[in-house]
């Protein structure tokens, strides 16, 4: 089995399987990946729940190609879920928090593919929550949100 044939299965949606190519042969040999061979990779990982393994090939790919927009979106999902997205089984970091919802919104655009907007009002809900918010904070993240819709215009 090849390269080519866990990226294959990885488009027809068949993470588990793709998997069961892809990671031994990244293990023995990473060298033969591309950007995209590990965009896969990286996807099949997210989609099997193994989130922090996808974000480090993300992280790697980002790196080297921080153009490459379907992993940097990719990328910042994995973020989103691990850092922003509210868990009841952990407690909130809200540095860290605040740390990698600006590096979404800022290496992300606006649309479809992206968690910009997720990440804006789930910032903004958890600003919102606090005992004392801070108003300041709130109208910063509200001009996120705005500001990249105007620049849509």
């Amino acid at each position: 089995m090849s390269v080519q044939d866990g990226v294959r299965l990885a488009k027809q949606l068949l993470y588990e399987e793709a998997l069961k190519i892809l990671e031994p042969l990244y293990q023995h040999d990473s060298q033969q990946f591309n950007k995209w061979d590990l965009y896969y990779y990286s996807k099949c990982l997210r989609k099997t729940g193994r989130l922090s393994e996808s974000a480090k090939i993300n992280k790697f790919l980002y790196r080297r190609f921080p153009q490459f927009e379907p992993n940097t979106n990719q990328y910042a999902w994995n973020l989103f879920d691990l850092y922003v997205k509210p868990s009841q089984e952990i407690k909130i970091d809200e540095e860290l928090m605040m740390k990698v919802a600006s590096f979404i919104t800022e290496n992300t655009r606006q649309d479809m593919y992206s968690p910009y907007e997720r990440t804006v009002f789930t910032v903004l809900k958890y600003i919102k929550s606090k005992a004392n918010p801070s108003y300041h904070q709130m109208m910063y993240w509200l001009d996120k949100a705005a500001s990249e819709s105007w620049n849509k215009s």
